[in-house]
């Protein structure tokens, strides 16, 4: 019971040095003593500062014995012989004037202590603590229990998504081979008719009997049309000949007729 207090006093002020001592009489001191529950450590901090009793009377913790150096409770200063009740949520504070602080609070500090009231002993505390102790037990069996269905429930997933991707596998294999058989089958439906097959080679063969009918075309064409237009001087040398002749005879008839006379 003792070393639970202590401990949890030192941890909540983190001020003590050299070790905590807790009374068997009850009282919680704070100070230099090393009778007091919590030694205090600082140059401000007088040699005693205050002390917390259970009393039975009020049936509540009493702030008793405050040194003349300084002490608060809930920013209000505290005499020396004055006795105050504490509640849950108080703040302590001491040694104020020299900007030295030492704040507790109240409200976790009584929770711990309450153990030590005459009224823990009783069977009905230990039936109520019992009780609580298996609420707590059952909640951390639930905790347990559900825990391992989280974890098939999680495990389930995977296998899920593994089965849904293997379906849609299959069913894209079905459509494929269900388009592989109907493709053969539409060439046959679709063939065309005989006469439709005779065209293709029908346009090979016009090709090569166009040509011979232009070249046999192209002599015909030419060759009448060439003296139908005299009046283009296209064939300098074929009219010359015509033009040449009487010229070439002139002198020749001219020479006869003077050797006839």
């Amino acid at each position: 019971m003792a070393p639970s207090v202590s401990a949890f006093l030192v941890a909540l002020t983190e001020l003590s040095s050299d070790g905590v001592e807790v009374p068997a009489e009850g009282k919680l001191l704070f100070g230099r003593k090393e009778s007091c529950a919590i030694r205090l450590v600082g140059p401000t901090v007088s040699a005693f500062q205050c002390a917390v009793a259970w009393s039975e009377s009020t049936g509540s913790f009493e702030l008793t014995d405050m040194s003349s150096n300084g002490t608060f409770l809930n920013g209000r200063i505290l005499r020396k012989s004055q006795v105050t009740p504490l509640k849950h949520g108080d703040e302590l504070q001491m040694t104020k004037r020299w900007q030295t602080d030492l704040a507790l609070q109240f409200r976790f500090v009584t929770r711990q202590l309450q153990l030590r009231r005459p009224e823990a002993t009783r069977p009905q505390a230990a039936a109520a603590a019992a009780a609580a102790a298996a609420a707590e037990q059952q909640q951390f069996q639930q905790q347990q229990q559900q825990q391992p269905q989280q974890m098939q429930e999680q495990q389930q997933q995977p296998q899920q998504m593994q089965q849904q991707t293997q379906q849609q596998r299959q069913e894209q294999q079905q459509q494929q081979q269900q388009q592989q058989q109907q493709q053969p089958q539409q060439p046959q439906q679709l063939q065309p008719p005989q006469s439709h097959q005779q065209l293709p080679s029908q346009p090979m063969q016009q090709p090569p009997q166009q040509p011979q009918q232009m070249d046999q075309q192209v002599p015909q064409i030419s060759t009448p049309q060439l003296p139908r237009h005299p009046s283009v001087h296209q064939d300098p040398p074929q009219q010359q000949p015509q033009s040449l002749q009487p010229e070439s005879q002139q002198p020749e008839q001219q020479h006869q007729q003077q050797q006839q006379q």
